[in-house]
């Protein structure tokens, strides 16, 4: 919003609880350049070391999104690099809009929860996803000097304000 975006989010916490459906016909109905699914992974087990960033993908327009955002946000050092993928993932289903996946990190990592609890790691990260996404109008050739594209984020077990984990705690 800060560089001239129009955000629009499916849900601002985790007290509402949406159907994959749901969240996709929003994305329908907003129509949005480009759409980013915000997650916290988790492993297996209680605790694991497995940390870092995954963004999944699902079609070939969003191939570009999902390199450009990744990229972006790795090389800002904010994260270790856990891979971008192609993915069937019925959330990013969509043929008309760009959408990606990003895992922030492992909420039963040690490392990465003390990290997703900090705000200033929260607004680096967020910083990185605008920036990858500005990157990406440029390489589309959209994008001059001002950022004038809408996407919508949809926040799932991350939020980018200071809500995240209902106060701090997990």
């Amino acid at each position: 919003e800060q560089r001239g975006a129009k955000v629009f989010l499916t849900r601002d916490s985790d007290k509402v609880n949406l159907e994959l459906e749901t969240i996709c016909q929003i994305v329908d109905t907003r129509k949005p350049d480009v759409f980013i699914s915000l997650h916290v992974n988790s492993s297996p087990g209680a605790e694991t070391k497995t940390s870092g960033l995954q963004t999944y993908y699902r079609t070939d327009a969003s191939r570009m999104l999902a390199h450009t955002v990744h990229s972006t946000i790795i090389k800002r050092g904010v994260c270790a690099d856990r891979g971008i993928q192609d993915c069937g993932f019925w959330v990013l289903r969509s043929e008309r809009t760009p959408s990606i996946l990003i895992e922030t990190g492992y909420i039963n990592c040690r490392f990465d929860r003390k990290r997703l609890l900090d705000s200033r790691f929260r607004a680096k990260l967020c910083d990185g996803i605008a920036d990858g996404v500005a990157k990406y109008w440029r390489k589309k050739g959209v994008l001059r000097s001002s950022w004038t594209g809408r996407f919508l984020r949809q926040m799932n077990t991350c939020a980018s304000r200071a809500r995240i984990f209902r106060g701090g705690k997990l």
